[in-house]
């Protein structure tokens, strides 16, 4: 997930290179995650900039998810090709368990959203009722 552009002489340097760059995209999430698990078992919503902070994270999370997805489905195509199947059949494995991560994130995402927004919602809806009066 650098910037630096290296000159790759093969297909296993280039793979190699992307395992590498997915490698980064994990630590990431495992930095996030502590954030991700306090908030999930918050139920009061909070001060305001511990909401942004929320959705922030979850924001990141979501989309270093989303990033892992797409990379492990290149991964998986690229082990294939290259003949490795028992590389390929372990990426896959990691693959399914970013959707599932992917989907619970996604599950928190819009339990938060419904939190901080459902309030706003409903005062928005009662203004518009009571000019339409």
């Amino acid at each position: 997930m650098g910037n630096q552009t290296m000159a790759m002489d093969s297909p296993q340097e280039f793979f190699v290179h992307e395992m590498q760059d997915l490698l980064g995209a994990e630590q990431l999430v495992l930095k996030t995650l502590p954030k991700l698990i306090e908030s999930a078992g918050d139920k009061e919503v909070k001060a305001a900039l511990k909401e942004y902070e929320q959705v922030f994270d979850l924001g990141a999370a979501a989309k270093a998810e989303h990033y892992e997805i797409v990379s492990y489905s290149g991964l998986v195509d690229m082990a294939r090709l290259m003949g490795q199947k028992d590389v390929a059949k372990l990426l896959q494995e990691n693959l399914k368990q970013e959707q599932a991560m992917a989907k619970l994130v996604e599950g928190f995402a819009t339990q938060l959203g419904k939190e901080l927004l459902g309030p706003i919602i409903a005062e928005s809806q009662s203004e518009s009722v009571a000019v339409g009066k």
